[in-house]
């Protein structure tokens, strides 16, 4: 019945994938609760558990262009100390594409400038990553 009220949602509704799996979603978080409040249910809980959402198309990355990438850092002119430093968080963030998050966590022992040079970035769940610095 699932999979056929998925179909359903999908023809007969022209929802997209990111809608049907939101409701997939919370039918599922349902089907989760209700099973723990029954055991009657397990087995119906277990199969939605199983069943596989269609998958939202992918859009292709926009990149800014060098004109725009060159037009947005020279909103910065490095005039005074604030604007060199938001300058440089800028290119740091655009040269190793990091996250605000591992920019604001990094410490001095996470930078080293010996050639090559490079950054130990730590992301999510504490994962490591050590990204190249350009040259310039």
């Amino acid at each position: 019945m699932l999979k056929a009220w998925m179909i359903w949602l999908a023809d007969d509704k022209q929802y997209s994938a990111r809608t049907i799996t939101l409701r997939i979603s919370a039918l599922k978080a349902f089907l989760a609760y209700a099973a723990a409040e029954d055991v009657s249910l397990m087995a119906l809980s277990e199969a939605a558990r199983t069943l596989k959402t269609p998958s939202a198309p992918k859009k292709p990355i926009e990149y800014l262009t060098e004109d725009q990438t060159r037009a947005f850092l020279s909103v910065f002119t490095g005039r005074t100390g604030k604007s060199r430093r938001n300058r440089m968080l800028l290119i740091l963030l655009y040269d190793t594409a990091a996250r605000v998050s591992e920019i604001t966590a990094l410490t001095l022992a996470d930078l080293s400038l010996t050639k090559p040079g490079h950054l130990t970035l730590t992301g999510k769940r504490d994962k490591t990553r050590i990204v190249p610095l350009a040259g310039k």
